[in-house]
């Protein structure tokens, strides 16, 4: 039987990683790739408890480090928290992931990202010092200023460490941890290794944001001018936040006085820019883009568009919950010259007969291409998604690049791995989590499931 146990403050987390018992750590239960839903299914001889970490005391901090604005956080502080707390004191979050119920620490176990990537990077970038509590159950900090120190001299962690330069540099996550600066041990090792309980991440001042909106064809009849818009904005980062899609799809869940469109035969592509900016990339996007038509694009202010990205997801949900039906998503980033190739492939999916919709952070060219399959459909879908991530390997893309990988998505995994990545996991395992108890059946343990 599988104990959840909600934990109120740091003493009894540190108890409950003493008593040895095989764990994994939850915050709001919002993740995709875990089956919060059905862990009765997964056996009790993997993991005997759930700890869920949304009750800790929440607390915002803001300090000023040598002109750098800074925000401490510990504890179950949620983006929706968060977003709250920097309204009221005047700042601005450089990341801004849409599902706000998730916990701010609980996407650093993940690596989240959200969007305002395109112009200021991931979360993992602005991340400062993290303390964690380890197998001992005691508090550890690590400084992003320093280097990865583990292991340093070993022939693994080289290759490893090549591996992702050549191949993943320049993209938001790879298919395996950084492991280049000190705080990557737990960016993205999901829980594996212990518990995030503090973060402190650079934030700025408030900047007044709107956005610019423009309508195009459906993705699957024509995507030439979502094309000419995502090579338009790669240069223009400064100046550009985010620059995001929400397809014909995604729209056509929304009631009709809450969609922006009046027709559900068009696509939009979204600019976050700078109020004081907007007139300027406006002008630019028009002159630069003869293709497009001033009647494609209008602006609208950050808090309808915030309504508007809330809304999409939620009557999705409700959507699919009134139907009984399952989402199997993707989460692939691809580089700009292979982008057409991605686009192609999602073209092949929404010829397949099942419900679907695509958004993302299209300037990043990371997209989340979502199936509804009916109950009779899962095998195809799960099929389907198998070859297309053989082809994403084949594309040099990488296959999750911003919500993790848990448990649902090992089995399209493991052909993105070598030796070396494998050696490398058992290394951490067994300097960090040498007793196996912190997520024992995740990805850093495959190579034995």
């Amino acid at each position: 039987m599988i104990k959840h146990i909600y934990v109120k403050n740091l003493e009894q987390l540190s108890s409950e990683v003493l008593s040895g018992e095989p764990m994994i750590i939850t915050g709001s239960r919002t993740s995709t790739v875990i089956p919060y839903d059905e862990l009765s299914k997964v056996s009790s001889k993997v993991f005997s408890k759930v700890l869920d970490l949304s009750q800790l005391e929440k607390k915002i901090e803001v300090i000023d480090s040598g002109g750098e604005v800074r925000l401490i956080i510990s504890g179950g502080v949620s983006w929706f928290d968060l977003k709250v707390f920097c309204a009221e004191k005047d700042l601005f979050l450089l990341t801004s992931p849409t599902e706000e119920n998730a916990l701010v620490l609980s996407g650093l176990a993940t690596s989240a990202t959200g969007e305002r990537c395109f112009g200021f990077g991931t979360l993992r970038d602005q991340v400062r010092r993290i303390n964690y509590i380890n197998y001992e159950g005691k508090v550890i900090s690590l400084d992003s200023s320093n280097n990865f120190k583990d292991f340093q001299q070993s022939s693994v962690l080289k290759l490893y460490q090549k591996d992702f330069q050549q191949r993943f540099k320049f993209f938001k996550n790879a298919p395996f941890p950084r492991l280049e600066k000190e705080t990557d041990l737990m960016i993205g090792t999901e829980g594996q290794l212990g518990v995030i309980v503090e973060a402190e991440i650079t934030v700025r001042k408030k900047i007044e944001n709107s956005f610019i909106f423009i309508k195009l064809d459906r993705w699957e009849d024509n995507y030439t001018q979502h094309l000419e818009v995502m090579n338009w904005v790669q240069d223009k980062r400064n100046e550009i936040y985010s620059c995001e899609i929400l397809d014909s799809n995604s729209l056509a869940v929304l009631p009709k006085d809450q969609n922006p469109i009046d027709s559900s035969k068009n696509d939009l592509l979204f600019l976050e820019v700078e109020s004081s900016q907007m007139e300027n990339i406006f002008e630019l996007l028009t002159s630069d883009l003869s293709s497009l038509d001033l009647n494609q694009v209008f602006m609208m202010d950050a808090s309808r568009c915030q309504s508007l990205r809330l809304a999409v997801p939620r009557y999705t949900f409700e959507r699919n919950a009134q139907m009984g039906v399952l989402k199997k998503g993707t989460d692939v980033q691809v580089s700009k010259d292979k982008f057409s190739k991605l686009l192609d492939l999602y073209r092949d999916f929404s010829n397949q007969g099942m419900s679907y919709n695509l958004f993302g952070h299209f300037g990043d060219c990371h997209l989340h291409f979502n199936f509804f399959p009916r109950k009779q459909e899962e095998d195809v879908c799960d099929k389907l998604l198998h070859s297309f991530y053989l082809e994403i390997k084949n594309l040099s893309g990488s296959p999750f690049a911003e919500h993790g990988i848990g448990l649902f998505k090992q089995k399209f995994i493991r052909h993105f791995y070598d030796s070396y990545h494998y050696d490398v996991f058992e290394l951490l395992k067994k300097k960090h989590d040498p007793g196996n108890i912190f997520f024992p059946n995740g990805f850093m343990n495959m190579s034995k499931i």
